[in-house]
């Protein structure tokens, strides 16, 4: 699919690299829900940067217990094309360890920054694309702490995406400064306009990722059956409880009031409401004035769809429902669209 809607931040993006590149060392960090883009960003900056060494990596929570990785990848990438000298860079060693010669020394992480320093001081300009660097080791991460306060005069970019802060409380993420942010919102009706999709922009919130699968699917602002998988994956992934109240959530008008729900699960209403609020930050509800509401409705109808027809109808009972029609009726077609 076309890249839509985001013209701005591209253009925003390219100014911070070029100028980065004429500058110091500069990081910039694009953040976004996901499906929002920010691999799709990546994509088209390394398409526009002819002439220039890219290095590319992903970072994986797999690996995070592994000093590195994602540094390592990428400059591995962007060296490819050059020999290092391997007694001058001695101490690169530590970070790409392919360079390491018989039993050469250890040396320190300092010295290994001083490499990559020096590196790129010789073959730069540099460009290191790092995909969801939220889940990068420390190792690299303090290491584009340190590479940011070392590199005056250096011509070298990293451009990070990144899930937003809050997503990721554990992640020492928010103690890496940057120097330039790009935020990248669902996209607007008018974004959707050209694509000529009566619906679009309301079934999808304007998540790109929801938009390329209404265009997979015969232009069809619907859900296959993988997607609607995986987001209840997603769901289920915030465990039992949050699994639980996500569910009978979705049987409620939007936006709902947390009491109602409260009742519902035997939960105290201050415990539950605080669980709200770490959806939230998880990004898959928001708030609505003193109200809650699923961020995106294709979640929302992926979960209705998962309710069997004697919990639905328990359920309705134990909420009270003002207008059990409209609720069958939301389900009858989430699990249609499912189907």
């Amino acid at each position: 699919m076309r890249l839509l809607g985001r013209t701005k931040e591209l253009d925003a993006l390219a100014t911070a690299v070029e100028e980065g590149l004429a500058s110091d060392l500069t990081i910039v960090q694009i953040t976004g829900d996901a499906g929002i883009g920010k691999t799709r960003m990546l994509d088209e900056l390394h398409a526009e940067l002819v002439g220039i060494r890219v290095g590319r990596a992903d970072c994986s929570a797999l690996e995070g217990h592994l000093p590195y990785v994602p540094l390592a990848s990428a400059l591995r990438m962007a060296l490819a094309d050059v020999t290092l000298d391997d007694a001058r860079l001695a101490a690169l060693g530590q970070i790409l360890p392919e360079l390491r010669l018989g039993d050469m020394p250890r040396f320190g992480d300092v010295e290994a920054l001083e490499a990559v320093v020096a590196a790129v001081a010789e073959h730069g300009p540099l460009v290191l694309l790092l995909d969801d660097v939220h889940l990068a080791d420390g190792e690299t991460l303090a290491a584009l702490g340190y590479l940011r306060r070392r590199g005056i005069s250096l011509p070298f970019v990293v451009v990070t995406t990144a899930m937003p802060g809050e997503a990721f409380p554990g992640r020492r993420l928010a103690g890496l400064a940057v120097d330039r942010a790009i935020r990248l919102d669902p996209l607007g009706a008018a974004d959707l306009a050209p694509l000529g999709i009566d619906g679009l922009h309301e079934t999808t919130g304007g998540n790109p990722r929801f938009v390329a699968e209404a265009l997979a699917n015969d232009r069809r602002p619907e859900r296959s059956e993988t997607l609607t998988e995986a987001l209840i994956a997603q769901c289920r992934a915030e465990g039992e409880w949050a699994f639980r109240l996500l569910t009978a959530a979705s049987m409620l008008h939007q936006p709902f009031e947390p009491e109602p729900l409260a009742e519902v699960l035997g939960a105290e209403a201050d415990g539950l409401i605080e669980e709200l609020e770490r959806l939230c930050e998880q990004r898959i509800l928001r708030v609505d004035g003193v109200r809650f509401r699923f961020r995106y409705d294709l979640v929302r109808r992926a979960l209705l769809s998962s309710i069997s027809p004697a919990r639905r109808r328990l359920m309705c009972r134990r909420l009270n429902c003002s207008e059990p029609a409209s609720v069958r009726a939301a389900t009858s077609a989430a699990i249609s669209e499912a189907g």
